[in-house]
């Protein structure tokens, strides 16, 4: 099975003709949660159906999760940002998780918006959205890689040459 480029991802958005799930939320008798699918919010964002970086009918948090608010902790002890972003970054066996949240560079990373590089880094929308760390890390091998699944371009800023 091929993997979906950024576009056809974009176009699993909307639902129906007149009925797309950026309509849907803040009126649905639901939360919208959309996990691994951060750039939803700039749709949002877009439509006018946030004026600002509330939490626009979502259920999900703002912008990047992992490493932010969230650790994940293997069962034999591994600290990463995630269960999406395995990326080892101690062990609570050596050393105390709030310490390896606080201090390990990748999670200081994570909380930073102006670390993304890519587009990402460039992009209005980046404290809001972040893209997929995890889907970055797939891909590139970088967890602060431009999102691959986005298809947006940011507004009036130059790629680097």
């Amino acid at each position: 099975m091929a993997d979906l480029t950024a576009h056809p991802y974009a176009d699993l958005f909307p639902m129906l003709d007149d009925e797309e799930l950026a309509d849907l939320a803040g009126r649905a008798p639901f939360g919208i949660k959309t996990t691994e699918g951060h750039h939803f919010r700039r749709v949002l964002l877009q439509r006018g159906r946030g004026r600002s970086y509330g939490r626009m009918g979502m259920r999900s948090p703002l912008g990047i999760r992992d490493g932010r608010g969230v650790m994940f902790i293997s069962h034999t002890g591994e600290v990463s940002p995630s269960g999406f972003l395995p990326i080892p970054c101690g062990n609570v066996r050596s050393r105390h998780p709030g310490a390896i949240y606080r201090e390990h560079p990748l999670f200081v990373s994570l909380r930073d918006s102006d670390a993304l590089g890519g587009k990402c880094g460039r992009c209005e929308f980046r404290k809001v959205c972040g893209g997929s760390r995890a889907r970055a890390w797939g891909v590139t091998r970088d967890p602060l890689a431009a999102e691959p699944l986005c298809p947006y371009e940011p507004v009036g800023v130059a790629e680097p040459i």
